[in-house]
């Protein structure tokens, strides 16, 4: 997906696979970021994203929806926040480039 102009807040979520947005450079974002992964994955998912955030895994294993699986999340302001940005996914990446 791709943000033109001033864009809007953006959620995006998907059972399965990548998931990429581009934004406008310099896009004031609140970002929202969750990439859950199951035991048989290949656990070596990331999330991409302008800023210095750094993600988070879960420690423990969650088993309240089936398949066993750790979250990877990242949440905070990029270029002085603004636009609500809520991805998630399941067993793919997390791209968001300008």
């Amino acid at each position: 997906m791709t943000v033109t102009g001033n864009g809007g807040d953006v959620t995006l979520s998907s059972m399965g696979g990548d998931m990429t947005l581009r934004v406008p450079r310099g896009f004031g974002m609140d970002l929202e970021l969750e990439i859950a992964y199951t035991r048989n994955s290949s656990k070596d998912f990331r999330i991409a994203a302008p800023g210095a955030l750094k993600p988070v895994v879960s420690p423990d294993w969650d088993y309240a929806f089936g398949s066993p699986r750790k979250y990877i999340r990242m949440t905070g302001a990029v270029n002085g926040g603004g636009k609500k940005v809520k991805i998630a996914t399941i067993n793919g990446n997390i791209t968001i480039s300008e």
